[in-house]
């Protein structure tokens, strides 16, 4: 089962640049490290909103992550990133 959501995030990169792979992130006041990188795509906006929308494109991570300081399992979460403005958001969460 997966929830979505369109929540700003707090990401770091493992290295600077466009295309680095997530190392951690904060959500809703909780740090998670990512333990795997599970797949990346990209997706571009939607061309029924006008030409400008239809230009945006973002960068979607789906990664396996679990809470810093707990000893919750682990889940996978797709963040996803705006390739011009480099903003981060969480997208959905998998069960």
């Amino acid at each position: 089962m997966s929830r979505q959501y369109a929540d700003r995030i707090t990401v770091r990169c493992l290295t600077e640049g466009e295309d680095a792979p997530p190392e951690q992130f904060v959500w809703r006041r909780r740090r998670y490290r990512v333990r795997a990188v599970l797949q990346r795509w990209v997706e571009v906006g939607c061309w029924w909103r006008g030409q400008d929308a239809a230009d945006e494109e973002y960068q979607v991570w789906r990664v396996e992550a679990a809470p810093e300081r707990q000893r919750e399992r682990a889940g996978h979460y797709d963040l996803r990133q705006h390739r011009g403005t480099g903003h981060w958001v969480l997208v959905r969460t998998f069960d």
